[in-house]
């Protein structure tokens, strides 16, 4: 699975980290894994960590598909992606600009170092969740 997910209990937030390659079927998976995350553990913050992400068969149906989809975190609540590459950058852009209606509190930034920063933290301590 090219994805873990991990949570801070202090902050209440909610990382799912990808890695490897990711396809269209792991990146829905992921978000419906998350949802029921997010409904089990009513996160503050939610964090999507890419930063490890290789090579990428995602279709620009699929992002926007997602990005028009029931949103998995709240609205009110702060969310980050976190996206260093240009491509996984661009991506992320593309669902914050087609989501932003529905997720307005989203944030795409290119490093972790840019979340804690508007956290107001200088680090999280991440537990891992168990596999559903």
């Amino acid at each position: 699975m090219p994805f873990l997910f991990e949570f801070e209990p202090v902050h209440c937030v909610l990382r799912c980290t990808m890695s490897g390659h990711v396809t269209d079927k792991e990146l829905l998976e992921c978000h419906g894994i998350a949802a029921r995350y997010v409904r089990q553990m009513n996160p503050a913050t939610a964090i999507l960590d890419l930063t490890p992400v290789g090579p990428i068969d995602v279709s620009p149906a699929t992002v926007q598909g997602l990005a028009r989809s029931d949103p998995a975190f709240p609205p009110s609540r702060l969310k980050f992606i976190v996206a260093p590459t240009d491509h996984l950058y661009g991506m992320s852009r593309m669902y914050q600009l087609i989501g932003e209606r529905i997720r307005p509190r989203l944030q795409v930034v290119r490093s972790l170092a840019e979340v804690y920063a508007a956290l107001g933290v200088k680090d999280l301590h991440f537990e891992p969740i168990p596999e559903y």
